[in-house]
């Protein structure tokens, strides 16, 4: 049986992997989005893919449409944490970086976390981690078609509603070990 795991060990464990820090809380708030969602390879009907660890979302970590896309109260509360985090810059793009304590953390939330999930991280990292939070959220409109009208009139509601009312299928499945 998996460990437990939070939204937490899902952010220190995906800055580890950037190597500890990463320029612009988009870019961040993007990437673990695109561990939770996938374009779906289905031809014929246009769906989502999302992934699910113990029935609940992958990251543990809720989606809204939000003014730069796909935003997580719950990621923006763990990173308040000084404890694990430091952010520089006063102007965006700030940078987001592991302390001494956030480093020690995330190398035992590679440990906890289920396996599937941390492959799912990893991959995510390597295919997107180069690109720019510009790019990146470029990247994640068109992969839900979310237009700036669409976005206006969605703001705040879930990403899985939103997909719903657009005719977009979101296809849940499970990760396994």
């Amino acid at each position: 049986m998996p460990t437990a795991y939070s939204v937490r060990d899902v952010i220190v464990y995906t800055l580890l992997r950037l190597g500890g820090r990463v320029r612009g809380l988009k870019k961040l708030v993007k990437l673990v989005f695109l561990v939770q969602y996938e374009k779906s390879r289905l031809p014929l009907r246009k769906s989502i893919v999302k992934y699910m660890v113990g029935g609940k979302p992958a990251v543990r970590a809720d989606f809204v449409i939000w003014d730069y896309g796909p935003f997580s109260k719950e990621i923006y509360d763990v990173l308040e944490d000084e404890s694990l985090f430091t952010i520089a810059d006063l102007e965006p793009p700030v940078t987001v970086e592991l302390t001494g304590e956030g480093r020690r953390l995330a190398e035992e939330a590679g440990e906890r976390l289920p396996r599937q999930l941390a492959r799912r991280i990893d991959a995510v990292v390597e295919r997107f981690g180069r690109l720019s939070g510009a790019k990146l959220a470029e990247y994640v409109y068109k992969m839900i078609d979310l237009t700036p009208s669409l976005k206006e009139e969605y703001l705040g509601v879930a990403v899985d509603k939103y997909l719903e009312d657009i005719g977009i299928r979101v296809k849940m499945i499970e990760l396994t070990a």
